[in-house]
């Protein structure tokens, strides 16, 4: 196992002194979770993110981590020696078990402050990257040849624009999606996003099973899953292996009696805007519910243009009946919109369009 820190190789009882040495928080919140992994606890604690509920504490196996681990390895075929990229918190799932996979399978790990552009300044083949859909956009902007250097990229912690998906297809870098959360220690299934497997369909990774509740809200089952997860996702099972995903249960808005998906709006209308948006509903003395679509900007301009064109990408029923300009959306840590309070903002500044 080889840790790498700019030009500087360590092994990893070095990397461990020189993180306990640093004044940089992303290094020493590796030192601890390197600390909790070795020692004879059976557990790992940690965080959720706090994306789509509040933040809580989780405790995990380390034997069922390990399991997810070789899973993922498994799944994408990198070899012991392989070079990977951390650019991922690790007080969050996904940082973590990048570092538990690392140590696992022997990789060649470089260590990257979490950044919108983890790619700036390396030059080397990498062979597996997991990242953020945010950090992808960055890293094909202003590191687009670096981005084609890599063998594998695994993007997680939310959707994937159609934006991005089309950006995607111009590569040969192999490019897939991951769904996961926290409590099914990271990734239990992925979709393929360019290639020959592009596919809006995500796939069971080994041990990992689907059903649905009533609601068609996805339950999680697998061998490294100490119980089954129930989730808030509606998804369109195809078979205990497979599914499409619809949106989360909690987004779901019900106006005069028709259920409408935020999550598959959103993507119909990412051409018409620019800046960070999303759509959810408010109360409404008639209907029970309105679509209403939220904007980050500052002063309102160019709505009116948007509201305009909305019509030549939704349907009746998916058209906002109202548009809110919000001054600055609230982020989870993460870098996810905080859905329910940037819309508690949103009325409090009452910028209607």
């Amino acid at each position: 196992m080889t840790f790498v820190i700019g030009n500087k190789s360590f092994s990893l009882e070095e990397f461990i002194v020189h993180c306990e040495k640093s004044n940089l928080t992303h290094l020493r919140t590796i030192r601890n979770v390197l600390t909790s992994w070795y020692d004879t606890s059976e557990n790992m604690v940690l965080q959720t993110s706090g994306s789509t509920s509040q933040s809580k504490t989780i405790t995990l196996k380390k034997e069922y981590m390990r399991m997810s681990a070789l899973k993922t390895q498994s799944y994408f075929g990198y070899k012991s020696r392989a070079t990977a990229i951390l650019c991922l918190p690790v007080k969050y799932i996904g940082g973590m078990m990048m570092l538990i996979r690392a140590l696992l399978s022997n990789l060649r790990l470089i260590i990257v402050e979490p950044s919108s552009n983890p790619l700036f300044g390396i030059e080397e083949k990498i062979d597996f990257l997991p990242m953020t859909a945010a950090q992808m956009s960055a890293s094909l902007d202003s590191n687009f040849s670096q981005v084609c250097h890599v063998n594998k990229i695994l993007l997680g912690g939310g959707p994937v624009s159609p934006a991005l998906h089309h950006q995607l297809q111009s590569i040969d870098t192999k490019c897939y999606h991951s769904f996961g959360m926290t409590e099914t220690i990271s990734h239990v299934a992925i979709r393929q996003l360019n290639g020959a497997g592009n596919s809006d369909v995500f796939h069971a990774i080994d041990g990992v099973q689907f059903s649905v509740d009533a609601d068609d809200c996805v339950i999680i089952s697998g061998d490294h899953i100490e119980q089954d997860v129930m989730t808030n996702d509606v998804v369109q099972l195809i078979d205990m292996y497979s599914f499409m995903w619809k949106g989360r249960k909690d987004n779901v808005i019900n106006s005069g009696g028709i259920k409408l998906y935020p999550e598959l709006i959103e993507p119909k209308i990412s051409e018409l805007i620019d800046s960070p948006y999303f759509i959810a509903s408010i109360e409404d003395d008639r209907y029970g519910s309105i679509v209403c679509l939220f904007i980050e900007s500052k002063d309102g301009s160019n709505i009116i243009k948007i509201n305009e064109s909305l019509s030549s990408q939704l349907t009746a029923y998916e058209i906002p009946k109202k548009t809110y300009a919000v001054s600055k959306f609230v982020m989870t840590e993460t870098g996810k919109i905080q859905r329910q309070k940037s819309i508690e903002l949103a009325v409090s500044e009452n910028n209607i369009f």
